[in-house]
């Protein structure tokens, strides 16, 4: 028998709800108070679905159970989570890995009736949670028949159902869907969003370590990109980090959103279809934090950006310096004059608009990039060097600190060959 954790009755070893208090009894011989602080942390932000559903996946509980949990955390109490690792579902890591190495192999069978060797569930809910765990790492698994067909969009239908933004209150549903990530012959994983902040679907690629460790928080880098949709005139951000094999090389997660319109991750004044800096502060970023296994907190997240999307990096820094912790960008017009430069009047509107969101002014009176280590980073140029100087000088007077190289100069482009130090002085400490 073991004390139940919140009320501290003795329980049966098995039990998955306390007898006396209902509250759910989940064992683990691991510390799990990063969990627990995730859980506390979204319930007193006022986002209680999202602090249950975050229990719920990382433990496997039903929805009595996880709200009871939550609810405990909220009082003090502390939670224990299933599995030796925190894994989902009470399955251990190696557990978890060996689903994940049948299903990749063509042997799904096997691979549920292992999950339900180690959890005595049923068919149906160990032949749900092999699939959706395959969906969440970008595996397609085979189904056969009409019957197995129906199911397969039955459950694509629940896994997307459960991917919606948060910050909306209860009826999120109805505003954003992710779909399940399905894996692109370039190796990444592409998920398809349909949001009231973007005028048509948008996509968020994701591309994961060769060796990805669902039991350790990784990084994100955010590559930022530079064109509407999936155009690519200036390369592709994501195919050039993967070439560098930088996240490999440095164990990150990449992230790659698109946008229906060209994205200078602002929010437009009044077409509530062009709002690109809510769609990403508040779907893109919730989205990885919730799918993937990444140190959700702002030391965790990073910014890449050049041209546009570095106008765009600084900017989302500057305007959320709890929410990323550093931002690099490349040849960037960050001392732009007008809103109606480079396509940016699609998204800002007007000159009186422009004029609220100019980058260097929101970087000077953002008090929370002074007193610290560089959380700033400006390389080399093509089109912009004299922009770029003046971003220097005006950040050396105000003392604020920031990694500047004035140069090499290269070709305004992704594949230009400035990227990989960029990352580099992002992860330098």
């Amino acid at each position: 028998m073991k004390p139940c954790s919140t009320c501290g009755q003795a329980t049966s070893e098995t039990a998955r709800l306390c007898e006396h208090c209902g509250a759910p009894v989940i064992k683990s011989p691991t510390d799990n108070v990063e969990l627990a602080d995730r859980v506390r942390r979204l319930a007193a932000e006022g986002q209680k679905l999202e602090a249950i559903k975050l229990l719920r996946e990382a433990t496997g509980v039903g929805l009595a159970e996880a709200k009871a949990g939550v609810e405990a955390i909220e009082r003090g109490n502390l939670i224990t989570f299933s599995g030796s690792d925190g894994t989902p579902g009470g399955l251990s890591h190696e557990i978890e890995q060996q689903l994940l190495r049948l299903v990749q192999e063509g042997q799904k069978i096997q691979a549920i009736k292992l999950y339900r060797e180690h959890t005595s569930s049923g068919l149906k809910e160990a032949k749900e949670f092999v699939e959706s765990l395959a969906a969440q790492r970008g595996i397609v698994t085979p189904r056969g028949g009409c019957l197995g067909v129906l199911l397969g969009l039955m459950i694509a239908f629940i896994f997307a159902a459960t991917c919606v933004t948060r910050a909306f209150g209860e009826d999120a549903a109805l505003k954003t869907t992710i779909s399940r990530g399905e894996k692109s012959v370039e190796g990444w994983i592409t998920h398809t969003v349909e949001s009231e902040f973007q005028a048509k679907p948008t996509e968020i690629r994701v591309l994961l370590p060769d060796k990805y460790d669902s039991a350790k928080m990784s990084r994100v880098l955010f590559v930022l990109s530079v064109e509407a949709g999936r155009e690519s005139k200036y390369g592709d951000g994501l195919a050039e980090v993967k070439r560098l094999d930088l996240h490999n090389k440095h164990g990150l997660i990449c992230v790659a959103p698109t946008f229906a319109h060209l994205p200078w991750y602002v929010d437009h004044p009044t077409d509530k279809s062009i709002r690109q800096e809510t769609y990403f502060v508040q779907v893109v970023v919730p989205f990885i934090d919730r799918t993937y296994q990444v140190r959700a907190t702002r030391e965790g997240r990073l910014l890449l950006g050049f041209s546009k999307s570095g106008w765009g990096a600084w900017s989302l820094l500057a305007r959320h310096p709890d929410l990323f912790d550093k931002a690099a960008a490349w040849d960037a017009p960050l001392d732009m004059p007008r809103f109606d430069l480079y396509g940016a009047a699609q998204v800002f509107g007007t000159q009186e608009h422009f004029e609220s969101r100019r980058v260097l002014p929101a970087i000077l009176n953002c008090p929370d990039l002074k007193a610290t280590s560089p959380r700033l980073v400006l390389t080399g140029y093509d089109n912009f060097r004299t922009q770029h100087e003046t971003a220097h000088r005006l950040l050396d007077e105000a003392k604020i600190p920031h990694v500047y190289r004035d140069g090499p100069k290269l070709k305004h482009l992704w594949n230009s060959g400035w990227v990989e130090e960029a990352v580099e002085l992002l992860l330098a400490d």
